[in-house]
């Protein structure tokens, strides 16, 4: 490889110089090694080329001599200097291509776009909408509670991935357009039919009236929803692996779904529903009637339950703790193992297939409770203001109680007494656990 090239390829990869002037730097180089070369076939044979640690790109340089140095600060020196190398004729092309950026209105890097951009827009709602759909799969979604009843202010946050340059107003370009349909509005992108979604993202943050039932998806992106209140309101967010947030919210029905994102959620709501395949729900705050579903991520409950919670789990742990309220809960897992705290005043059923049952329980007289593990351990702290009678069995474990019972009937594998009143009921049962009650 001659030296000019190396020259050439060294200020490419500096970013001294753009790719497509180097591919002309380099056809320019091309050119004068064609009849010019062949004009000097018979000239004398080179000399062998030096050691390889002498040709180094560092004692290149210097063999090229002390000049090379005062040159290499700036791209137009180092043109200069090639164009030293290669004849008047490659000075004209370097002139054409400045001619060529100058037409265009800048330098090649002037004419790129490459760092992030933000746009507003509003958006005006029909007077008879009460539905808003909206799937982005640029990039997140956030959306919260706005001051108008009657449009949409979104924030349109663009920028380009990393090692992806764009052309002139490419970013400007990209905007919201909100189609209507009935009593639904959908929002769609203009800007982007030339675009992967792997080039570029486009976070949009919208606050909308309080009133729209919502409907919003993504595909590897976030979705967050926060400060938004309306009694009848109807919401469902789903993203395909990314996570999904809620944060003070009060509606009548809301559904998260993810496949193996992490849902979060601290909201108040009649109706909820969270459904993860791979990733974990955390939730807390006030539910009426709720059902939570993973099948291998782990489930965390902090919660009021009025009226009824029911949490599965085919292989990941769950944890709760009950705030207050009266609810039925049902909490289930295959193999892992449960977790609850609180105190019950209901029904109240703990099923594991092979995990273990632990419990930090104050059981009142509604109380109807029931563990049952098939070859898990059974640990359980009893408050002493419960009021229940206690029926606790392992076919073939240990059974061991700590507490004093009024009519206690126990041995190796049975138990039976009365706490208080004894007018609620806490059984227990495994096959081959152990059970120890505190």
């Amino acid at each position: 490889m001659s030296e000019e090239r190396k020259l050439i390829l060294k200020m490419l990869q500096e970013n001294r110089i753009t790719v497509d002037e180097a591919d002309t730097l380099l056809e320019a180089l091309m050119g004068k090694s064609g009849p010019t070369a062949a004009a000097s076939s018979k000239a004398p044979p080179a000399p062998p080329p030096p050691p390889a640690e002498e040709r180094s790109g560092e004692n290149i340089m210097k063999q090229m001599g002390p000049s090379i140095e005062n040159f290499m600060g700036s791209v137009s020196n180092l043109i200069g200097s090639v164009t030293s190398q290669l004849g008047p004729n490659f000075e004209k092309t370097i002139d054409g291509i400045r001619q060529n950026v100058t037409s265009r209105g800048g330098t090649s890097s002037e004419a790129d776009t490459s760092a992030e951009i933000s746009s507003a827009q509003k958006l005006s709602l029909p007077s008879a909408c009460e539905n808003l759909i909206f799937h982005n799969a640029w990039g997140d979604i956030e959306v919260s509670a706005g001051e108008s009843a009657t449009e949409i202010i979104a924030l349109l946050e663009k920028k380009p991935m990393r090692g992806v340059t764009l052309l002139g107003n490419a970013l400007e370009s990209i905007q919201l357009q909100l189609k209507e349909e009935g009593k639904t509005a959908q929002l769609s992108f203009v800007g982007l039919d030339l675009l992967k979604s792997d080039q570029i993202k486009v976070h949009v943050k919208l606050q909308i009236p309080a009133a729209l039932h919502l409907e919003l998806s993504t595909l590897g992106q976030d979705i967050s929803l926060s400060n938004l209140s309306h009694v009848q309101g109807e919401c469902h967010l789903k993203s395909h692996s990314g996570d999904v947030r809620v944060e003070q919210v009060a509606l009548k029905t809301l559904e998260l779904e993810t496949q193996s994102g992490t849902i979060r959620a601290d909201q108040i709501s009649e109706q909820f529903k969270a459904t993860s395949r791979s990733g974990d729900i955390l939730l807390k705050g006030s539910l009426y009637q709720a059902s939570v579903n993973s099948q291998s991520g782990y489930l965390r409950i902090e919660a009021a339950v009025a009226h009824s919670l029911k949490a599965e789990s085919l292989s990941a742990d769950i944890s709760m703790q009950l705030l207050e309220g009266k609810g039925k809960l049902e909490l289930q897992t295959t193999s892992g193992d449960i977790e609850i705290s609180g105190r019950l005043q209901a029904e109240t059923t703990l099923n594991s297939a092979s995990g273990d049952l632990q419990g930090d329980l104050s059981i009142a007289p509604s109380a109807a409770v029931s563990l049952i593990s098939n070859s898990g351990d059974i640990d359980l702290i009893v408050r002493p203001d419960s009021q229940c009678k206690l029926d606790v069995a392992s076919r073939s474990g240990d059974v061991e109680c700590r507490l004093s019972l009024e009519g206690q009937e126990v041995n190796e594998h049975f138990l039976q007494g009365r706490l208080g009143s004894g007018e609620g009921t806490l059984t227990a049962r495994t096959n081959s656990g152990d059970v120890l009650i505190s």
